[in-house]
Parts: C-alpha cells; sequence; structure tokens
C-alpha cells in the first residue's frame, strides 16, 4: 500500500538548537517568530520560585497549601484537596515531571501572595533578561491569547536557568515523580531514552501545538533545542532528538546558525493557531504518487505519518544547504511511512546521502525506476482499495435493509397481538 503526503520545504515549527555554555547559535528556523508557550510557561514559575529560594523568601522545605482557587484549575493536574500540604521541593518536581497546573497556582501564591503579583514578577523576569517579545498572563500555560513567546526567548529563559541555577539541574531530568507508591514518568520522553538528556519541559494546548525545550549533555558539551508547534507528542520527540543529535555529530552550525541566542530577531506578529492542524484533524495532505519521479532519497521508516512528517522537516532543516531542488513528502509504503525527497539530480542525492551517512543518519538513495514502480503500484492498490470500500458500502447497505426489514416484521406482529 503506498500513499504520499505533500510536506512543502522549511515546514517545521519554530525551532532553536544552541550550545548552552556559549550562547552560540547551530540552529535557528522561525526562532523569533511569535508563538502560545503553553506549559513552557512554568520554567519561568521555577525561575520565579529559585529567586526566591536564593533570597530567602522561601525555602525548598516549606510547605505550600493547596488553596481552593489551585484547585480548581483544569487538567493537568495534581488533583490535591484544597488545603492538602506539600513543599516546595515538590512542587517544583510536580511542575517539570507531570506540569501539574493547579500546583503552578498554589506554588505561585505561595511566592509572591497573589497569582497576579506573581504573573508581574514572571514579566519583570522576562524583560530584565531580555525575552522581548514574551508575556505571560498565568503562571501553567492554560491557554490565553496574550500569553506569547517565541523560541529565541525560551532560549534564553532555558541558558538563564542552567547558568544562574547549576545546583538545581535535577529538577529537569528526573524521570518519574513519586507520589506514595505510585511513579509518574516524565512527560518529556527524551529523558531516559536518548544518550545524555537532561531536560527541561514540554507545552501543550491547541492553539500552541506540542511545544518542547530540550537539553542534553556529552563530553561537557550541553546542547538545548527547542522545538514548536508539532502535531503530536511523537513527532516532537523525534524532532528535537533528531536536531540534538546532528548538533552533536556535526561539529557545525546549520541553517540559521550564527551569532548568540540575543542576535536572533524577534518579529512582530500575532502567534499562529494551530488548534486545526492538532486538535480538530491531525493529518497530512494527499499528493499525487504520479509526482514520484528523478532522482531522490529517503530518510528512515516510520509507524506514523506524523512523526514521518516531522523527520522529514528536520532532515530538511539540517541539509537544506546540500539541497538544490526537488520535492518532499512522506510516502506510504508496506504499512510504513518514509520521509522522501523526489526530483533530485543524481550529483545531489549521491551528495546528500553520503554526507548523512558519515554522521551516522539513515539515507537511502532511490533510482527514477523504483519511483516509477512506485507509482505503478500506487495505481493498482488504489484501485484495489476502491474496490474495496465499494464491496462495503454495499454489504452496509445490505445490513441496513435486512435490519429494517426486521423492524417491521417484529412492528407488524405486535400490532396483530395487540388486535387480537
Amino acid at each position: 500500500m503506498l500513499l504520499v503526503f505533500a510536506v512543502s520545504q522549511a515546514a517545521a515549527g519554530p525551532s532553536l538548537v544552541f550550545d548552552a555554555r556559549t550562547g552560540d547559535v547551530l540552529l535557528a528556523h522561525k526562532a523569533g517568530d511569535a508563538w502560545h508557550p503553553a506549559s513552557l510557561t512554568k520554567m519561568m514559575t521555577v525561575y520565579a520560585a529559585f529567586r526566591a529560594v536564593r533570597a530567602g523568601k522561601i525555602s525548598l522545605n516549606q510547605k505550600i497549601t493547596m488553596t481552593k482557587e489551585a484547585a480548581k484549575q483544569p487538567p493537568s493536574k495534581l488533583g490535591a484537596k484544597a488545603g492538602s500540604k506539600f513543599t516546595v521541593d515538590f512542587a517544583i518536581r510536580a511542575l517539570m515531571v507531570r506540569s501539574t497546573n493547579d500546583v503552578a497556582v498554589a506554588l505561585a501564591q505561595a511566592v509572591a501572595g497573589s497569582e497576579r503579583s506573581f504573573v508581574e514578577q514572571m514579566n519583570s523576569n522576562a524583560r530584565r533578561l531580555g525575552m522581548t517579545a514574551t508575556h505571560f498572563v498565568n503562571p501553567h500555560g492554560l491557554h490565553d491569547p496574550a500569553q506569547v513567546t517565541t523560541a529565541r526567548d525560551m532560549g534564553i529563559l532555558a541558558a538563564t536557568l542552567i547558568h544562574e541555577f547549576a545546583e538545581y539541574r535535577s529538577y529537569f531530568a528526573q524521570q518519574y515523580l513519586k507520589i506514595g507508591k505510585k511513579k509518574l514518568r516524565n512527560r518529556n520522553r527524551l529523558i531516559g531514552n536518548m544518550k545524555g538528556a537532561d531536560g527541561m519541559k514540554t507545552g501543550f494546548v491547541c492553539a500552541s501545538g506540542f511545544n518542547l525545550v530540550a537539553s542534553a549533555t556529552r563530553n561537557g558539551r550541553q546542547l538545548v533545542a527547542v522545538v514548536l508547534g508539532h502535531k503530536a507528542a511523537g513527532p516532537r520527540t523525534s524532532f528535537a532528538k533528531l536536531l540534538l543529535e546532528a548538533a552533536f555529530t556535526g561539529n557545525r552550525r546549520y541553517v540559521g546558525g550564527s551569532g548568540r541566542i540575543s542576535s536572533i530577531k524577534n518579529r512582530a506578529g500575532a502567534p499562529a493557531n494551530m488548534r486545526k492542524q492538532v486538535c480538530t484533524r491531525r493529518s497530512v495532505n494527499l499528493a499525487k504518487p504520479d509526482e514520484l519521479a528523478g532522482w531522490g532519497v529517503t530518510f528512515g521508516k516510520y509507524r506514523g505519518s506524523l512523526t514521518a512528517e516531522a523527520m522529514l522537516d528536520g532532515q530538511i532543516l539540517l541539509t537544506r544547504s546540500l539541497i538544490d531542488g526537488g520535492s518532499a513528502g512522506v510516502v506510504r509504503l508496506s504499512g510504513n511511512y518514509i520521509p522522501t525527497i523526489w526530483s533530485m539530480r543524481q550529483q545531489t542525492a549521491l551528495k546528500l546521502c553520503s554526507h548523512l551517512k558519515a554522521r551516522d543518519s539513515h539515507c537511502e538513495i532511490v533510482p527514477p525506476a523504483t519511483f516509477t514502480e512506485m507509482a505503478r503500484l500506487s495505481k493498482k492498490q488504489a484501485a484495489e482499495r476502491a474496490a474495496k470500500a465499494a464491496r462495503k458500502a454495499k454489504k452496509k447497505k445490505r445490513r441496513k435493509i435486512k435490519k429494517k426489514r426486521k423492524k417491521l416484521k417484529k412492528s407488524t406482529k405486535r400490532k396483530n397481538v395487540e388486535r387480537q
């Protein structure tokens, strides 16, 4: 079975990769575009909490109370009853691992006396750090049209947390949150599944799509990726991992990779609204298999179309300087989804795959004859699917008629009994 999905070049959402120690930008794509942060907001919430601890206003062992206002927050949440108490230490862990909205409000109230005062602190911190396009409305990230940021600004916040509060880095790297005998897994699935992964935070609301700030350290070098606007959690994780792995092994700058994080310019404009793509219908658009032609390359096989789409977007970002033309999409073949670029020159395909394989990244060259065979199989299988659908529709119609007749017969029988 073969289907092809259209994916425009550079279709990925805002993306940023940088060296946490130096601040050097290794990759930047739409990093100054306005975006809704969702629960990435909680990175600023814990930053403000860390500052309060350092200033002696609160302590990590101090007990805070789940207020009625905090307890009524919608999920994700801890679900503790109003009046229950827990430490600041536990609150920070709950925010980083399970993104608990009720705990975010309780912590904000404990730090600043009220949620409103705490949000003022958040925005004051953002201005002081140079997060020029960021505005917070709440401490948890539940959607508000006025709550905005950029990948650049989130990169600045991540770097600040790493440098200013190095002693608290373990909060971002926890694989689980323990509550009694329960172990709740971190929503950042890179932790425990990628070598060196050590933070930082996930985020999701329908308007923002799936966001992630991810960090990893290898041989003393810590890199951070900020990826925004993915259609699902799995593709978000795979995309971030691809960028980080490439940055570790490539030892070079990629598209937009120049200068420091602060040198990236934020752009004016309203954030994109991902609700339709993420929460209404998560899909990719069909393209005609007949378009597959010329030389091409593929980047592995995946079980999901959205993950394959994300990996294709990532490879295009990482190798854009080597691609001098062609079309890109996701091919479904024998139950797998394959990120593909076609209509390339043979020399370009060979150069691209040679470059990727030298960096331990999967790439296969596809000659024109293979694309021709794909198109032939696609037409054949499309006809088979159409015939199967027609038979299924006919069978369904027969069942419906049969059910209707049975119901009518039962009704007639009941009426005859009543007449007797």
